[in-house]
């Protein structure tokens, strides 16, 4: 389904992702489940009106969920009115990959020039230190983003930013060889790698 360029028709079956979920009530007193799905096209809000935990299953956001529903025009806006819905299962091959935007770069290119760089110290303490340093975080950085909100906030995001990083400070050893490219380039590398560990509410900038 793209959603950018989706417009009100009859039934649609779709694969996507819950970017938000949530059971609230109606003016009625019903249980109804408010959501933002999404893919990599785009995202829509959803409603699952009389809901119920018994019948139609409990979901979290972050889930891939097979819908079938209708779209239909809401205050200017597309809204999707769920029918049915159900967690993806292994039968349907469904690649979560598919439903995250990212960087168009091979995450696996990204690290390995990262740590050609890092190895090609001569320097072998800072080698050691940085080189293990990524071997340890590397499968976070695979899909890590740079940022919640701002700079590369997608899949690979961090790896994508750090690498650029690192290609600045080569051009820039370049205009001033006095500088020290292995302590420079190390830093380029490491500057952003306790977003892996620290938590996303203390990397946020105040609104």
């Amino acid at each position: 389904m793209d959603f950018d360029t989706i417009s009100p028709n009859g039934s649609i079956d779709c694969y996507v992702m819950l970017k938000t979920v949530e059971k609230k009530t109606s003016a009625k007193g019903g249980a109804y489940l408010d959501a933002t799905i999404s893919n990599k096209t785009g995202e829509m809000n959803a409603k699952l009106w009389d809901y119920s935990e018994a019948i139609h299953g409990v979901y979290e956001a972050g889930n891939l969920v097979k819908l079938r529903g209708t779209v239909s025009e809401y205050k200017g806006a597309n809204q999707f009115r769920i029918e049915r819905i159900r967690l993806v299962l292994p039968e349907d091959g469904i690649d979560i990959n598919d439903f995250i935007p990212s960087t168009g770069f091979s995450e696996e290119d990204m690290w390995n020039e990262l740590y050609k760089t890092a190895n090609s110290f001569s320097d072998g303490e800072l080698k050691a230190i940085v080189t293990d340093i990524l071997r340890e975080k590397k499968e976070k950085m695979l899909y890590w983003p740079a940022a919640f909100k701002m700079h590369h906030a997608v899949r690979g995001g961090l790896l994508c930013h750090t690498l650029s990083i690192v290609r600045l400070a080569e051009a820039i050893c370049k205009v001033y060889p006095f500088a020290d490219r292995e302590l420079l380039l190390a830093g380029a590398i490491l500057h952003d790698i306790g977003k892996i560990v620290v938590p996303d509410s203390i990397l946020r900038k105040p609104d």
